[in-house]
């Protein structure tokens, strides 16, 4: 960590500071939706909205926490407004003074209330006398802390309203306007300032630019002097590192960092991801769509423009996320891969956002992260088809919004689209990989032969990759086992990350035959409807020392075990999917 002085700063906003006490009312301890930070006038544009702020309807609230904290709340209430008081803060309301929804991300349960008063501290235990000064005057705020994002606040609340919606994401149109919170509550008594990942220092020119064009966006402050900082407030950084995709670098904050440390904790090691869930549509969801989409469907694909880089972080929160490089701190203010919660703060935007399409006409949209599929379906019978709406529809409501597609990965409604790295075919009802990701593949694999050393890293990756393969290839299931089972050889306790081990007779045996699967023409599969269930009475089971038996609808059958089965690998596990597969494979063959 760096050393720091207690220099009076040079910077014109930092010497703007008064020192005058204040008094801010306790934060709502839940991840993104909360009250304003200050009990002060409304702003400009809350007074042209005509929003007036309005008093939260809750039975009971506690003083809770830190500044940054997300312990649960009460049980909030439909009851009648209770007058403003330190302890029932102010919160904001949607257009016309209408009151925004409790968020859902608000804890139902009251299990939780001891902890949280057990633990309350005034909020001057995390931040000094002079960051309360700066959140709890708008200017200044505005200043170091800005919220800095494309999308429009009173758009979203107004869209969401008329979706039916506001109630489920009231927390999208607040954590807009005021910043979602990270979900990090350790108060911070002094800063913070680990060494940069060796990938970083090795690769500078890449990482300047990419300050100086977030900078330029206002998403990163401009440099501050880290002892001229400290003098201030406390702060937080992460090291930052380099990965090289295909040349193309991707900056990235480790906030996993520092691992295994006795006394310091990382900033995702204190995320509690249960209060942070979003949902993405699977391939299974992918699936049944296209298999069940009729003659003539289309498909539209969009991918936000740095999806991520849109969602602002809250000002309060914004002094644990900061970058240092070269000598100089910069504040970041908006979200970033590889914190706990940022998936949260664009799933729950990204949630909202289909939901105002589905009501706007849009017949059907999944979406990963950041990529969406648009679907159509045909309004004839046969072709030439006509549908009721264009990609028009999808590019006025999101720039109502201030949603940012991205123009270069935005492909018009067509027959075939691609989604998790797979192209689907929506009019042969198929899913397969394209040439190029099969040339990928091929050459992560290409070094895996016989006696080959390879890392756990290597492993695990490899592992990752084939099984996101085996989802358009069933029957590679089956030649998976081996890497598993080579996996284990590194010793789980191990820290080396240079160990290796050399590539197996079994390992190198699949690895062959994904060799042949990925150099195949077709390398996928064909998507059929699933059946209608039936309504059968089954029964089944298996014994080690016998065999198995299946009784279906008043039939029977049995298979007697072969002495010495358990060799070769088979263990009793086997004995207990066979049930399955037997009786499965005899009634597909006619025998019931």
């Amino acid at each position: 960590m760096a050393s720091v002085s207690h220099n009076s700063p040079p910077h014109p906003v930092l010497n703007q500071c008064l020192l005058t006490s204040t008094t801010r009312p306790p934060i709502l301890p839940h991840p993104f939706a909360r009250p304003q930070l200050h009990t002060l006038a409304p702003t400009q544009e809350q007074a042209e909205a005509q929003v007036p702020p309005v008093v939260v309807t809750v039975a009971q609230r506690p003083h809770v926490g830190n500044v940054g904290s997300v312990g649960p709340l009460n049980t909030f209430h439909a009851t009648a407004p209770i007058p403003p008081t330190v302890l029932s803060p102010k919160v904001p309301t949607a257009n016309h003074g209408s009151h925004l929804p409790t968020s859902r991300f608000v804890s139902d349960s009251t299990a939780y209330m001891a902890a949280a008063n057990s633990t309350a501290s005034s909020c001057t235990d995390a931040l000094s006398a002079e960051l309360e000064i700066i959140l709890s005057n708008p200017t200044l705020r505005e200043e170091l802390f800005p919220i800095v994002t494309p999308l429009r606040w009173k758009r979203w609340a107004t869209h969401l309203k008329e979706a039916g919606v506001l109630k489920e994401f009231a927390d999208v149109p607040v954590g807009i306007r005021d910043g979602f919170r990270l979900g990090y509550n350790e108060p911070l008594y002094s800063s913070y300032m680990p060494p940069n990942h060796l990938s970083a220092t090795n690769n500078p020119v890449p990482i300047r630019a990419y300050i100086a064009k977030e900078i330029a966006a206002g998403r990163y402050s401009t440099g501050f002097d880290p002892k001229d900082l400290e003098t201030r407030f406390h702060y937080r950084t992460s090291p930052i590192g380099v990965v090289d995709q295909d040349s193309k670098y991707r900056i990235v904050s480790d906030f996993s960092y520092p691992r295994n440390h006795s006394s310091q904790n990382s900033i995702n090691s204190k995320i509690d991801v249960s209060w942070f869930k979003t949902d993405y549509a699977t391939f299974s969801e992918c699936y049944l769509y296209v298999a069940n989409a009729p003659p003539g469907s289309q498909a539209a694909v969009y991918d936000v423009d740095a999806a991520y880089r849109c969602m602002p972080i809250a000002p309060e929160d914004q002094i644990y996320v900061c970058l240092h490089f070269d000598g100089s701190i910069h504040l970041d203010h908006n979200a970033c891969f590889g914190s706990g919660s940022s998936h949260a703060m664009l799933g729950r935007c990204a949630n909202g956002i289909c939901a105002i399409y589905r009501f706007n006409g849009i017949q059907d949209v999944i979406k990963w992260v950041d990529d969406f599929i648009f679907f159509r379906y045909p309004t004839n019978q046969e072709a030439p088809w006509s549908y009721s709406y264009t990609t028009s529809l999808i590019d006025s409501i999101a720039a109502d919004l201030g949603w940012p597609w991205a123009p270069k990965k935005r492909f018009p409604f067509a027959s075939s689209f691609t989604y998790l790295g797979m192209t689907w075919d929506l009019d042969n009802k198929k899913v397969f990989f394209a040439q190029k990701k099969k040339d990928r593949y091929l050459r992560k694999i290409a070094n895996w032969d016989l006696g080959s050393p390879v890392t756990k890293k290597e492993v695990e990756s490899m592992i990752g990759t084939l099984n996101h393969c085996s989802m358009v290839l069933v029957a590679a299931r089956t030649h998976l086992p081996s890497l598993y089972e080579f996996a284990r050889r590194f010793n789980s306790k191990s820290l080396n990350p240079f160990t290796t081990h050399k590539v197996t007779p079994k390992v190198a045996n699949d690895i062959n035959w994904w060799r042949t699967q990925l150099s195949a023409d077709f390398c996928g599969m064909v998507l059929r409807p699933p059946p209608p269930p039936l309504n059968l009475q089954i029964c089944m089971d298996a014994s080690t020392s016998w065999g198995i038996g299946f009784w279906m609808e008043g039939k029977w059958i049995a298979w007697r075990s072969i002495p010495g089965w358990k060799t070769d690998g088979r263990c009793d596990a086997a004995s207990r999917f066979l049930p399955l597969e037997f009786p499965v494979q005899t009634n597909t063959d006619g025998a019931f």
